[in-house]
């Protein structure tokens, strides 16, 4: 996960950077563009987003706890990677999860408190800077709710795997 971090660091600074020089090259004035289009859109929309975040994430990492980390064939499947590796986690995907989550959160949050903060400074460094937090923590979510859609892949198959055990065993039984 800390790989992740690193590459949305070097993501947004690449931005911000390649932004500058090419902003500097063709003499493009990026705060007034971001100023009159961008700044207020880029507000509204990460507060939106970081408050929805906020309240999605207790009922994501609760509902999957319930559902995949507590079934009986998530249980034997840890028991089969621990019989390997003993230092698997057990609610180690779930607590990454949460982590970025947060993390998530957190920059969004931040990226909209920054519109109408430094925002407002003249400057297209710190117009790059706010775009570089919008289109980084724009990443950052997709990566999020790609780690949720693989929860739940790995959920929807315990699923049917306990499905097909139980049609299985009441075949047996013949009901």
């Amino acid at each position: 996960m800390k790989k992740t971090y690193i590459a949305f660091t070097f993501a947004f600074i690449g931005f911000v950077v390649a932004g500058y020089f090419l902003a500097a090259w063709y003499r493009y004035d990026i705060y007034c563009f971001y100023s009159q289009k961008l700044q207020m859109p880029l507000f509204t929309g990460f507060l939106t987003l970081g408050g929805f975040l906020l309240s999605l994430k207790t009922f994501i990492l609760i509902k999957l706890k319930e559902g995949l980390y507590d079934n009986q064939y998530y249980i034997e499947l840890v028991k089969d990677k621990r019989a390997v590796n003993p230092n698997f986690s057990f609610y180690g995907p779930l607590t990454r999860l949460g982590n970025f989550l947060v993390f998530s959160v957190i920059s969004a949050l931040c990226t909209s408190f920054y519109q109408v903060t430094f925002g407002w400074i003249k400057c297209n460094v710190l117009a790059l800077v706010g775009l570089g937090l919008a289109l980084t923590t724009a990443i950052m979510v997709v990566f999020a709710w790609w780690y949720i859609r693989c929860n739940l892949n790995r959920w929807f198959e315990l699923l049917e795997k306990e499905r097909i055990a139980k049609e299985g065993s009441s075949a047996e039984t013949g009901h």
